[in-house]
């Protein structure tokens, strides 16, 4: 009985295997190693290096396909922490504001080309971001309100009755940047700008009439690109550097003739009379309650220009209407605004050293590069044809030579670095018309050059 169940036990055993061997090999391609034959060459081949592969022929890679990935620069301030942004703008204003006091930082372009360039430094090393809801803010609400501070005291009838003597050599000088824009228009290359030629062109021409300040209006009602405008404005202001040591030499031993000072001392009398202050000359102190006057009345302008403005549909002319309806309150109230213009004065340079800032966080080192070289050479050439023309007619017409000098510096500098050339040389009865004439560049600037830009620039084509 033993021996038999065994038997029946044993047999059972190999049916059962031979049952799972067919269902094994049913479902196993013919191909396929057993699992013994797997684990014998596995044995063999372990420890042994990859057979390489014949030549002419490639080893098929199992790794995942390399993707490459785009870096994002992260700068050490967020874009969107505004307390960290302010502090970094504001401390690279101070910073221009500082080394416009030390004797290199006046002689390399003063504090506007400082803070830009700090700034351009500290946003392409990583410091700051090169774009920031805070520099949106700067350009598009600080900005504006900085434009009426600048022009309280845009008293039309008193600007061309004090700049008398100096209005015929500044009429030159800005038909001499009319021209000089045209001849470094053809003479610069700039085909590959496309149509930003054009329209840098047409703000460099308002910058070398009034200021920075018509250059952005200028650059906003044509909307040209924050790169070539951050560009633009770098290159602009190193030329600056050079031009002030150029006219600085040019003005060495020149003096006013007697004529010209006994007719600049009449108009200053009558000035006096008018008891009226002129925008750097006899102001008021900074007060709160003055500053506090000037801000509202700038909050109020800005605000009817941009109701006018989103009426209208006129895209960007936010600062063209400021300035008009600021001159206009100016002319209609000048003892009122004037009474306000020193506290606004300070205020207004504080926002332009942000701006100048936020302008040169926006711009890249390799985009200055490739496209400030070209724009330093038509900012030159542009200034160099004003120069030349305007100290030639002068020579024709026989004005002073001192009236011309001090009527380009308004035009390319604009009133305060005029007055501050006067008060240099010693031209104590030209301080009043320089700020003046200065003043009248700020007010004509912007329309001169979005209308030239739009009528002429816009046609021309390089030949």
């Amino acid at each position: 009985f033993t021996t038999r169940h065994r038997r029946r036990r044993r047999r059972r055993r190999r049916r059962t295997r031979r049952s799972l061997a067919r269902v094994s090999h049913m479902s196993t391609p013919s191909h396929a190693p057993s699992a013994r034959a797997h684990a014998r060459v596995t044995r063999a081949h372990r420890g042994r290096a990859p057979k390489a592969p014949a030549r002419g022929h490639t080893a098929p890679s199992t790794a995942p396909p390399r993707t490459r990935t785009r870096v994002v620069p992260c700068a050490l301030i967020a874009p969107t922490d505004p307390f960290g942004m302010y502090t970094a703008v504001f401390a690279l204003s101070a910073f221009g504001l500082w080394a416009e006091t030390k004797p290199w930082g006046a002689a390399a372009g003063g504090a506007p080309l400082a803070s830009s360039v700090a700034a351009l430094v500290a946003a392409n090393v990583g410091l700051i971001p090169i774009a920031s809801p805070v520099y949106d803010a700067i350009n598009g609400v600080l900005l504006p309100l900085a434009v009426p501070m600048l022009l309280y005291t845009a008293d039309v009838k008193r600007v061309i009755k004090g700049s008398a003597a100096l209005l015929p050599a500044f009429v030159v000088g800005a038909l001499g940047t009319t021209l000089g824009t045209l001849v470094a228009y053809f003479a610069v290359p700039m085909r590959a700008l496309g149509d930003e030629g054009w329209k840098i062109a047409s703000a460099l021409m308002a910058r070398h009439i009034g200021g920075a300040v018509n250059f952005v209006a200028v650059a906003n009602a044509l909307e040209i690109q924050p790169t070539m405008m951050s560009a633009a404005l770098c290159a602009d202001n190193l030329m600056n550097a050079l031009y002030f040591a150029g006219l600085f030499a040019l003005a060495k031993g020149v003096m006013p003739t007697k004529a010209t000072l006994a007719a600049i001392g009449n108009y200053s009398n009558n000035d006096a009379e008018g008891g009226v202050a002129v925008e750097g000359e006899g102001l008021a102190p900074f007060s709160v309650r003055k500053a506090s006057y000037a801000l509202t009345l700038a909050c109020a302008v800005g605000f009817a220009a941009k109701s006018a403005t989103r009426a209208l549909g006129w895209t960007g002319m936010e600062i063209p209407i400021i300035t008009l309806v600021t001159v206009a309150l100016a002319t209609a109230m000048p003892k009122k605004l004037a009474a306000i213009a020193g506290s606004g004065e300070s205020m207004a340079t504080l926002v332009m050293q942000a701006f100048f800032v936020s302008v040169g966080a926006s711009g890249s080192i390799r985009e200055m590069v490739t496209t400030a070289p070209s724009l330093f050479f038509f900012s030159s050439i542009q200034v160099a044809f004003h120069v030349v023309f305007l100290l030639a007619i002068a020579k024709v017409c026989r004005f002073d030579k001192a009236l011309a000098l001090l009527a380009s510096n308004a035009c390319v500098g604009g009133p305060t670095t005029a007055a501050a050339m006067a008060s240099t040389k010693s031209w104590k009865s030209l301080i009043v018309p320089a700020l003046l004439v200065g003043v009248l560049g700020y007010t004509v600037a912007t329309f001169i050059g979005i209308g030239f830009g739009l009528t002429v620039l816009s046609k021309l084509s390089y030949t």
